[in-house]
């Protein structure tokens, strides 16, 4: 990760993912970012959608792990932006970059740091194998050495749960020989029967040839099973040749002493302008909503404007027996010119009388039949849909008028009608051939 060429005005910086505040971006994949209080660092992986729950299921895993010489992991945040691989930020260089800056200093690394590194990760696959887990991806890539001196192993697991294999430590372990061979010749191992490493530098002694002999030999049982097995014979064959931490981190400094000042430059600077950027956007998004709201109300306000008012909203009609309320969902503009009650009370009269021609049809001896009933029946008033009037205003009081004007205004009022007579009662006939049809009935000629 390239500290040194951090630059302030990064368009990412401010970016969510997840639950991650991005600092900077390293490149199109590592960003920094924060996490709460914690610095954290971001690599995007390509991995399928299926693959997702798998990776999940990983990150949970090796959440739970904590070994000084691992680095954390903290999830693998998923977004619309890819998926993320969330460890923990341990500055410092890979042993890719430290090679590359020996070949340019014109020097090799140092055999003690060598050995010293190799020692720890070595450590940090042994705790992996112990728990039955694998990393399956041991490259100068992943493994990093810190300001501090301390070595880190990155990435543990990630290509093996992404191509779903199986873990396998014995595989860890004869690739890390091989990187080891690798840092101390300048050569890789090709084939089973490789060169001694003191053929190529005299500095090494037989035990560091012998430990790599059995590591690289072509018999797979005869190889070192764990990494905790590989630490302690790494260690027993070169005890004399571990570097401390202090000296590795004095040496790491001296090649990257730039990027160690851009990096405290940096996380000292970073919570500051994220709170700059979450105000910032937090002005923007009170900003966008009310802007939103206004359009809303001037889009809406023309219209209600012209709207024309309803004649007849939504209401309820009551009735009077059963004292409860009859809703109804929307009136046409005209109404019923007979209220409902008085259709009930009409319905009620008809079906009465009905009943009433009926028991006098049996009393006199004629052929009764409901049918005949209800002719005899008045009709059933009918609910006509008329347009109703605004009501007018109520007619102004009267101006009080003289005694000779009282008198002339009671004798032009009309007088009540007289009560009408009531309809005499039905004498019994004694024979009757048939009953008596009324009268909007009959017809001439017929009986």
């Amino acid at each position: 990760m390239a500290l040194e060429d951090f630059n302030v005005a990064d368009p990412c910086a401010g970016w969510v993912i997840g639950q991650n505040e991005i600092v900077c971006r390293f490149s199109s994949t590592l960003y920094l970012a924060l996490r709460g209080d914690q610095f954290v660092v971001l690599k995007r992986v390509a991995v399928d959608a299926g693959g997702v729950h798998d990776l999940e299921l990983h990150a949970e895993a090796e959440a739970r792990i904590s070994h000084p010489n691992l680095a954390k992991v903290y999830a693998l945040d998923t977004t619309e932006e890819g998926s993320f691989w969330v460890t923990e930020l341990h500055a410092g260089a890979t042993l890719t970059e430290l090679r590359a800056a020996c070949r340019k200093a014109g020097k090799s690394l140092p055999i003690g740091l060598v050995f010293a590194t190799f020692h720890e990760v070595a450590l940090a696959l042994g705790e992996l194998h112990g728990r039955r887990r694998a990393h399956g991806d041991l490259s100068d890539d992943n493994i990093l050495l810190g300001f501090s001196g301390t070595s880190k192993l990155l990435n543990a697991g990630v290509a093996d749960c992404m191509q779903r294999l199986p873990p396998d430590p014995q595989k860890d372990i004869f690739s890390l020989a091989g990187l080891l061979y690798e840092c101390l010749t300048g050569s890789r191992p090709n084939g089973p029967a490789i060169a001694p490493p003191s053929s190529y530098n005299h500095a090494l002694e037989k035990p560091i040839d012998d430990f790599l002999a059995r590591a690289l030999g072509p018999i797979r049982s005869k190889r070192f099973k764990t990494g905790a097995e590989f630490a302690a014979a790494l260690k027993t064959a070169a005890s004399g040749y571990l570097w401390k931490p202090g000296q590795r981190a004095d040496f790491v400094f001296g090649l990257f002493k730039k990027r160690r000042e851009k990096e405290q430059e940096l996380l000292a600077g970073s919570v500051k302008r994220l709170d700059e950027l979450r105000a910032a956007r937090a002005a923007e998004k009170a900003a966008a909503e009310l802007a939103a709201a206004q359009a809303a109300f001037v889009a809406v306000a023309p219209r209600a404007a012209h709207e024309p008012e309803p004649a007849i909203v939504a209401g309820e009609m009551y009735d009077d027996d059963a004292n409860a309320p009859m809703h109804v969902n929307s009136l046409a503009p005209e109404v019923l010119s007979v209220p409902w009650r008085a259709v009930k009370i009409g319905l009620s009269a008809t079906v009465a009388i009905a009943a009433c021609v009926f028991l006098v049809q049996l009393l006199a001896g004629a052929p009764a039949s409901i049918a005949g009933a209800a002719v005899l029946a008045p009709p059933i008033p009918i609910m006509v849909p008329v347009a109703i009037a605004p009501p007018e205003p109520p007619p102004a009081a009267p101006a009080a008028l003289p005694e000779e004007a009282k008198m002339a205004s009671a004798e032009d009022e009309p007088t009540p009608p007289e009560a009408a007579p009531q309809k005499p009662a039905v004498k019994k006939k004694k024979k009757a051939d048939e009953p008596p049809l009324p009268p909007w009935l009959q017809r001439k000629g017929r009986r």
